[in-house]
């Protein structure tokens, strides 16, 4: 299970935060593990991924 996030550092960690301290009002604990691929020039990444993924799947039915 994951969820990928991409935006401006400052979103980013924000949103991270958020979501970290909203479970804590439900449970007794809370363990995050956060993966952080910082690339400079890379734009869109997530989109680009999915029509990767789109176009693999088109050549291989």
């Amino acid at each position: 299970m994951g969820t990928i996030i991409e935006g401006k550092d400052e979103d980013v960690w924000e949103i991270l935060k958020g979501a970290h301290e909203i479970m804590k009002k439900y449970v007794n604990r809370v363990y995050t593990i956060i993966h952080i691929d910082d690339r400079k020039g890379k734009v869109n990444a997530i989109k680009d991924k999915k029509k990767s993924i789109e176009n693999l799947l088109k050549e291989n039915n």
